[in-house]
């Protein structure tokens, strides 16, 4: 069989090209209700098989699937982790190296120990502050209280 050649789809009886690598044995194509199609029927020869019929079945088999689920405990559980919720107080830490930094570029570093000392909640402060006209965003920095 040559690359160039292709086949009809069982499934949707429409002509594609098979993958290289399984053209040998490729008899479905790519698409979605295709691809369905072909598992179910693998699975119908698989079941089909006189080996295979009751491989679900019996006490050996109950007895397979408790061995398994001993020596693999915790894989049918749900494997999710929950998120920690973000908090306004995880905020607070990350506001005040934000102002520290913002203080070291104006050369005002001594000021924000005082300022912590008199307020430890500096994000009420920063949410009303209001920046001065025409500094920008270091107006922010600058508007706020430094307890000196």
């Amino acid at each position: 069989m040559s690359s160039t050649a292709s086949r009809k789809c069982l499934c949707c009886n429409e002509m594609f090209h098979p993958d290289a690598r399984n053209r040998r044995h490729q008899r479905y194509c790519a698409k979605d209700a295709c691809r369905k199609a072909s598992k179910a029927a693998r699975q119908a020869r698989w079941l089909a098989k006189p080996q295979n019929r009751d491989y679900f079945r019996g006490a050996a088999n109950c007895e397979r699937v408790r061995q398994w689920r001993l020596a693999n405990p915790g894989y049918s559980r749900g494997k999710t982790a929950a998120r920690p919720v973000a908090l306004q107080d995880d905020l607070a830490p990350c506001i005040r190296i934000f102002i520290s930094r913002g203080l070291d570029i104006l050369g005002r570093h001594a000021a924000l120990g005082s300022v912590q000392a008199a307020q430890p909640d500096l994000s009420a402060k920063l949410t009303q502050a209001a920046p001065r006209q025409g500094s920008g965003r270091i107006g922010v920095l600058a508007h706020i209280p430094t307890g000196a």
